[in-house]
């Protein structure tokens, strides 16, 4: 018999440990909101066919089809409580409510199962939102050939050769209501292909998602994306890599292709389940630097237009609709990252060598910075926003942009200008602004002196400063004999001549209290 109230969007439950572990064999109960009795959840949309209550989770922490919770005027939530077999606790929800949809077909679908996939709909770029550049395309007409440049949060950008080749990436917005690509993400990431000079090799999106080769390894994965071309003979190369990373004799890295998708001009979502190579016989480096990441292949040797977002990987065996993904959730997953601002500046031992890419510092030597065709010091494309940032906030006293500072930032970023970091090695370090009484201090200035002298004066004999009169002797004769004379007069100039004495040995005063030194990174 068919039930009188709505019943709300399917969930496909699943749960997980913290370690990432099917939560197999786990009773999960559906009650009440007072928690005093059990109520039911559907396994169809017109509340016909109850699912077992509790309900136990298969091999794969999950439930074996899709759960219909009712909405009714009466008790519209659940209390949901998940137990080990024995009967312990292990977590609770209350006043869980499915998101109503109002209709009996084509819903909504939302699901709890883990995205490995960072950033998978571009809701973040450049680090927003403490950035000066959030959504700016990035032109890698200029990169370090076969070295990631980052292109925005968690992304990277590979290719063989540059030559004249020109790349872009950008942010861009969905129009509101669309309905082309399922799960209302607000972005996409754009990229194109303007120019090529041929002979590639590598044409690719690259993200290291995880700190272990060892990953996933074995297992089934489903990998899901919405994508879309500028013609219909573009391709989209799904490639999984382990390397096993540095020290001692660790196995070569492994790069194996899962997937090809043939991609048209409209949108559409592509899906495939395959299993991650095995690493057995493999070897770890010893410097525990190893990892698992995945690429995104472009046609290489052509110019395109490629659009991606919803791009997910998730630990199972049938392809699922992209997890929900939030703003605060990526906050909360890589909170470290996501929380520093670029420019922010930090004393620490990190060791001995600039910490980039991933951890996102550099070490401060004084150096310069600008795109891979710059010629700076440090040259990569992920040193744009710190680069945009140091131009709009330091002067170019302190912070020179090299040969000269142009209209704006982004246009000296791509002229292949450098800017210069201002000067802190060796330096003691303290807050710009005018404190009372002060002299006023501008950001990333810099001066002082290591020894000096103060300003002051020394005696010239037993009276002070020496007075030396300046005299002439013109208009001297004897009286009454003619000629020039006259009275002898020695006739006194009113100048005079003051001599000091200078002190032309000894060294000045260090004036420097007890003190410690470390390095200074900055952030990217």
């Amino acid at each position: 018999m068919a039930v009188s109230y709505n019943l709300g969007c399917p969930v496909l439950w699943s749960e997980w440990s913290a370690g990432l572990e099917a939560a197999l064999g786990t009773m999960t109960f559906y009650k009440s909101t007072d928690h005093s009795i059990l109520k039911d959840v559907y396994m169809d949309d017109q509340g016909l066919q109850a699912w077992d209550n509790p309900l136990t989770l298969d091999q794969y922490g999950r439930s074996t089809g899709p759960i219909y919770f009712k909405n009714d005027s009466d008790d519209d939530n659940y209390y949901i409580v998940c137990e080990t077999e024995n009967g312990t606790t292990i977590w609770t929800i209350d006043n869980y409510q499915a998101p109503p949809t109002g209709q009996t077909n084509n819903p909504s679908n939302v699901n709890e199962d883990v995205n490995f996939v960072r950033n998978g709909q571009f809701l973040v770029w450049d680090h927003e939102p403490v950035t000066y550049t959030g959504g700016t395309t990035i032109v890698t007409t200029y990169v370090n050939v076969n070295e990631l440049e980052q292109v925005c949060d968690e992304w990277f950008f590979q290719k063989s050769v540059t030559g004249t080749t020109v790349d872009s990436f950008s942010r861009q917005a969905f129009n509101a209501g669309q309905t082309d690509v399922p799960g209302n993400p607000r972005y996409f990431m754009r990229y194109q292909c303007t120019s090529n000079s041929g002979g590639e090799t590598k044409r690719q999106l690259v993200q290291k998602f995880h700190k272990n080769a060892q990953f996933l390894q074995g297992a089934s994965i489903a990998f899901t994306i919405a994508a879309k071309a500028d013609n219909s003979n573009r391709q989209l190369k799904l490639i999984w890599g382990q390397n096993f990373g540095t020290g001692g004799s660790p196995s070569s890295t492994v790069e194996e292709t899962l997937q090809t998708f043939n991609l048209t001009t409209s949108w559409q979502t592509l899906n495939v389940v395959a299993e991650v190579p095995s690493t057995a016989g493999k070897t770890l480096g010893t410097n525990y630097d190893d990892y698992s990441y995945f690429m995104l292949q472009f046609d290489l040797n052509t110019n395109e237009t490629i659009d991606i977002t919803n791009v997910a990987i998730l630990q199972n065996d049938q392809t699922l609709p992209f997890p929900v993904d939030t703003y605060e959730g990526y906050k909360s997953q890589f909170l470290d990252e996501f929380r520093i601002p670029t420019g922010q500046i930090t004393m620490n031992v990190f060791g001995n060598q600039a910490q980039t890419d991933q951890a996102g510092w550099l070490l401060m030597q004084d150096q310069t910075i600008g795109n891979p065709n710059s010629g700076a010091n440090y040259k990569k494309l992920n040193a744009f926003n710190l680069y945009v940032y140091l131009w709009n906030t330091v002067s170019d006293t302190y912070a020179s942009v090299l040969p000269s500072r142009g209209a704006d930032a982004v246009s000296d970023w791509n002229a292949s200008k450098t800017i210069t970091l201002p000067s802190t090695m060796g330096r003691l370090q303290g807050n710009s602004g005018a404190g009372f009484g002060l002299t006023s201090r501008d950001p990333g200035q810099f001066g002082g002196h290591e020894n000096a002298v103060g300003a002051h004066t020394h005696a010239f004999g037993p009276g002070g400063v020496g007075r030396v009169p300046r005299s002439n002797t013109n208009n001297f004769g004897t009286a009454g004999v003619s000629g020039p004379g006259g009275v002898p007069a020695v006739d006194l100039n009113a100048t005079v001549d003051n001599i000091f004495a200078t002190e032309s040995s000894g060294t000045g005063d260090q004036g420097l209290p007890p003190f410690t030194f470390w390095p200074t990174y900055i952030h990217l």
